[in-house]
C-alpha cells in the first residue's frame, strides 16, 4: 500500500517519528508493507517548522530554568540543565531524515509541472486552490507531483492530510483515498489485514459494550491536571463524566496486543485562580498588592490517544475475547491539558480578593497607582491621575504650566486660572 503523507502529518506528530503511531507505520514500511511518499517540498516545511517549534520551545524552557528552578540546575538528583537549541533541531532533523531514508520511503519529483494547468487550476479556485486560500501555489505543485507518481507506478495512493483543501484535490478520484489522520490511515491500512480483522472485531465489540471505559476513568483521575491559560491556580476537585472510545489501530509486540484508542473525554474541574485583569502586581516590591482569585466550576472536552494492552483468549468456538486490558505502562508524566479552546461552559462560585493597605488608585478610572503618588498624575484637587487618565479630554485639560488636569471652565486663557499670572 502506498501513502503519502503531508506536511503538517509530520507537524501534528511533534516530530516523534519513532513512537506512537509514527513507530506502527515505522514498523510496517521496514516489513515492506507499507511505502511512503514524500516530496522536497515537504522536507522544506517541515524542517522549517520544525525550527520554529522547537527553538520557541527550548528558549521558554531555558528562561523557566533560569527564573524559576535555579536551585534544580545542574542540580545531581534532576539532572536539569539548559538545551542547545542548535544541536536540538539538529538531533530532529537528524531523526527525520532517519525515517525518510528508511528502505519504502520515496521522494518523488515534483517536475515535470504543467504550468498552464496551475494557473487554469488558480483562476477557478480548482481544488487546492480556494477563495480563503488562494496561493496554494506550494500544495498544487504537491498534488501534480503526486499524480503524476501515480499515474507511473498505476497503483491506487493514500493521502494525509489535515488541510481540507489538499484532501479535495483528490476527491472523485478512485485513484487515490484521502484521510484526515494518520490514525484513519493506519486503521483502514489494518481492516484490510486478514491476520488483524478477527482481532479487531473483537475489541470493537469490547469498545461498544463499554469494557474500556472505567479502566479509562480511573487512568485519566490519576494524570495531573495542567490549566494553561492562568498563570496561577489549582484544581480543587475534578470528575469525569463520560469517555467515548473509538478504535484506531491495534499492534503486536513481542506476542503482545495493543490497541491505540481515542477516547473523547467530558469532564467538570472546579478550578481556583488568580485573575490577572484584577490583580496588581509591584515590580518594586516584587509582589501582588492586590489579589483576586476566583473559584470557578469549569467543563470541558478533550481527545487524547491512550494505548492499551488487551490480553486476547480464544471461547470454545475458537474466536478471540477480551479477557482483560489495561493501560500499558511508560515512563512519561501523563497530564490532561485544560485551556480556553477545551472548555465549553464556566461558572463562577466564589471570589476572594486580597489587598494590601495605604494603596493609591487613580481617581478617574481605579487603577491601581502602588504604595506612593510618586511619578503620578494629579487633578486640579490634588488627587492622583494614572497616565491613561493624564490626558486632554472631556473631564478637564492639562495646564502645560503645572501639569494638572484642570476643568475646562478654568482652562479659558490656555492655563489653569493658578498659573494664568505667572504665564502673563
Amino acid at each position: 500500500m502506498i501513502v503519502y503523507l503531508d506536511a503538517n502529518v509530520y507537524i501534528a506528530a511533534k516530530y516523534i517519528f519513532d513512537k506512537e503511531k509514527f513507530g506502527t507505520l515505522r514498523t510496517w514500511v521496514s516489513e515492506g508493507k507499507i511505502t511512503v511518499l514524500y516530496t522536497n517540498a515537504t522536507v522544506g516545511e517541515v524542517t522549517q517548522h520544525l525550527k520554529e517549534d522547537i527553538t520557541q520551545g527550548i528558549q521558554s524552557y531555558n528562561r523557566v530554568l533560569r527564573k524559576h528552578l535555579p536551585a534544580l540546575k545542574d542540580e545531581d538528583t534532576y539532572k536539569l540543565s539548559e538545551i542547545s537549541v542548535e544541536e536540538a533541531v539538529e538531533h530532529l532533523k537528524e531523526n527525520f531524515n532517519d525515517f525518510l531514508s528508511l528502505d519504502g520511503v520515496i521522494l518523488i519529483s515534483l517536475n515535470p509541472l504543467d504550468a498552464e494547468k496551475l494557473l487554469n487550476d488558480y483562476f477557478n479556485n480548482v481544488a487546492p486552490f480556494e477563495k480563503k486560500k488562494p496561493n496554494e501555489f506550494k500544495d498544487a505543485i504537491i498534488v501534480n507531483a503526486i499524480k503524476n507518481y501515480q499515474e507511473s507506478c498505476g497503483e491506487q495512493i493514500c493521502v494525509v492530510s489535515s488541510d481540507e483543501g489538499f484532501r479535495k484535490a483528490f476527491a472523485e478520484d478512485d485513484r487515490f483515498i484521502t484521510f484526515e489522520y494518520l490514525g484513519n490511515f493506519l486503521s483502514y491500512y489494518q481492516k484490510k489485514q486478514e491476520e488483524f480483522t478477527a482481532i479487531e472485531k473483537c475489541i470493537t465489540e469490547a469498545i461498544e459494550n463499554h469494557r474500556f471505559d472505567e479502566v479509562l476513568k480511573r487512568y485519566f483521575y490519576d494524570c495531573d491536571i495542567d490549566r494553561t491559560s492562568y498563570a496561577e491556580w489549582e484544581c480543587n476537585d475534578m470528575e469525569i463524566n463520560e469517555v467515548a472510545c473509538y478504535l484506531s489501530y491495534i499492534e503486536e509486540d513481542s506476542g503482545q496486543i495493543y490497541a491505540l484508542i481515542e477516547v473523547e473525554i467530558s469532564l467538570t474541574a472546579e478550578i481556583t485562580y488568580r485573575d490577572e485583569d484584577t490583580s496588581y502586581y509591584d515590580k518594586e516590591e516584587q509582589r501582588y498588592l492586590i489579589e483576586n482569585f476566583i473559584t470557578a466550576i469549569e467543563k470541558h472536552n478533550i481527545t487524547m490517544d491512550v494505548k492499551m494492552l488487551c490480553s486476547i483468549v480464544e471461547n470454545e468456538e475458537g474466536q478471540p475475547i477480551l479477557s482483560d486490558c489495561e493501560v500499558a505502562n511508560d515512563k512519561h508524566i501523563h497530564t490532561i491539558d485544560l485551556d480556553d479552546v477545551t472548555m465549553y461552559d464556566y461558572k463562577i462560585l466564589s471570589t476572594d480578593q486580597h489587598e494590601e493597605p495605604d494603596l493609591f488608585y487613580c481617581c478617574e478610572c481605579g487603577q491601581v497607582l502602588g504604595r506612593s503618588q510618586d511619578g503620578a498624575y494629579f487633578n486640579y484637587d490634588g488627587n492622583p491621575l494614572c497616565v491613561h487618565c493624564a490626558k486632554s479630554d472631556s473631564k478637564g485639560e492639562i495646564c502645560p504650566i503645572c501639569g494638572r488636569k484642570v476643568p475646562h471652565e478654568y482652562m479659558w486663557s490656555g492655563f489653569c486660572k493658578d498659573c494664568e499670572a505667572q504665564a502673563d
